[in-house]
């Protein structure tokens, strides 16, 4: 297993938020077993779940997410203090988070975000992020769950994903080294919850720091979009992502001349083909 809690551990502070880790060598979804230990009252505000792979890793609007080996699968919990639709904010939030600790870890590698939930690097998508929402005793939590690609798979990623997905890392385990593959993945995996926190503390209080970051790293402005709304609330159709407002909403330009916020959903560039 590439993951080793107590060398995360000594690299987060004795008070950091996200300290409570429980570690899976595989597991279905961290974000499905973290909800279901929440709904029982056995995890709850700062808790992690950490995976090296998932069988049944979700993604945005139903869809399954490639969860393979040389990857990074984390959910967080949080007892934000916001209401429901507020919690939208927690994942641009956590791209950012993303973004700044690939960064950090793989120098030089300028991530980008395509709105809302994609990291990319080198124009293809190398993490996804899905906030869920769940509730025990009337009190919401929310679970941020993360997926990275950080080293490319032995046999390549499925052909479905070809030209679409990508890691940060071009080697596989097996190329890098185990011992070396561990270190990064350790050291990525401690960056990542201290970032996490960063973001998340921001916006409990209410302050979206992160903003400019976020708009300034977000490939999707000023191009003709599809956009596809949540599951069960509308229709999809076509735009310019004109730009974001103060909630992080994607404003979109009809052709009309008219504008609407969208705040959740996806939004593909048009053309693109990919999601």
């Amino acid at each position: 297993m590439l993951y080793n809690k107590e060398t995360i551990l000594a690299s987060l502070s004795p008070d950091a938020l996200f300290r409570n880790i429980t570690l899976y060598d595989v597991t279905d979804s961290t974000n499905t077993r973290l909800k279901e230990s929440i709904a029982v009252g056995d995890a709850g505000h700062g808790d992690v779940m950490i995976a090296g792979r998932q069988t049944a890793g979700r993604g945005r609007r139903g869809r399954s997410f490639y969860s393979g080996e040389g990857g990074l699968y984390l959910s967080a919990a949080l007892e934000p203090g916001i209401s429901p639709e507020e919690l939208t904010i927690l994942t641009p939030a956590a791209a950012v988070a993303v973004c700044r600790t690939a960064d950090a870890i793989f120098p030089g590698s300028d991530t980008a975000i395509k709105w809302v939930n994609d990291v990319q690097y080198n124009r293809l998508k190398v993490c996804g992020i899905l906030t869920e929402c769940v509730f025990r005793g009337g009190e919401a939590y929310a679970v941020i769950g993360i997926g990275v690609n950080l080293f490319a798979p032995e046999e390549g990623f499925p052909e479905e994903l070809a030209g679409i997905a990508g890691s940060l890392c071009r080697g596989s385990i097996s190329s890098v080294g185990k011992t070396e593959a561990a270190r990064i993945a350790n050291a990525f995996a401690a960056r990542l919850l201290r970032e996490l926190e960063e973001v998340c503390r921001h916006v409990m209080a209410g302050i979206l720091s992160f903003r400019e970051e976020y708009i300034s790293r977000c490939v999707t402005l000023g191009r003709k979009v599809d956009v596809h709304p949540a599951v069960g609330s509308g229709v999809s159709f076509t735009g310019i992502a004109a730009g974001l407002d103060d909630r992080l909403r994607l404003i979109v330009r009809l052709p009309d001349g008219s504008e609407t916020a969208v705040g959740t959903g996806e939004a593909t560039l048009h053309g693109s083909g990919r999601e």
